[in-house]
């Protein structure tokens, strides 16, 4: 039997086991705290689905992880102008931790480099502050 362990800071009415539960009454986390802690060094990638979800979104940009990290933090800097808050859930990372996170909507006008047009992509992510108060834990960061 897997252990279930709360990463978050958020701890409140916990599900008992591992899955998506919705959370009402969000945002859990403050704009100003997330975007403080969206920096590379304290980003970190904490599901499967999101380590892959970010190399996809940035495959052939760069191929490294610490520019992926650089990319996403740059995407989390714009929750304030360009997000829009959708819901809060527990999510886990299939490895026995379990974190209450807040998901985004961040919309942002890339680039498109065979036609040097720029097209506005919709960004999902999700993010926790972790119990430390010092990583944001990243759940989910998809198209």
């Amino acid at each position: 039997m897997v252990r279930t362990v709360i990463l978050s800071r958020y701890t409140l009415n916990a599900p008992a086991g591992p899955g998506r539960v919705k959370i009402p009454g969000g945002p859990l986390y403050g704009l100003d705290e997330v975007k403080a802690l969206a920096c590379p060094t304290q980003v970190y990638l904490w599901t499967r689905k999101c380590i892959q979800d970010v190399r996809n979104l940035y495959e052939g940009v760069r191929d490294d992880y610490d520019s992926e990290l650089a990319m996403v933090s740059d995407l989390l800097q714009r929750l304030e102008t360009a997000g829009r808050y959708i819901d809060s859930e527990w999510c886990d990372n299939g490895k026995g931790g379990l974190a209450a996170c807040d998901a985004y909507e961040v919309r942002r006008a890339d680039l498109i480099p065979a036609t040097g047009n720029r097209q506005v992509t919709r960004y999902f992510v999700k993010v926790a502050i972790s119990t430390t108060g010092q990583l944001l834990l990243l759940a989910s960061c998809h198209v």
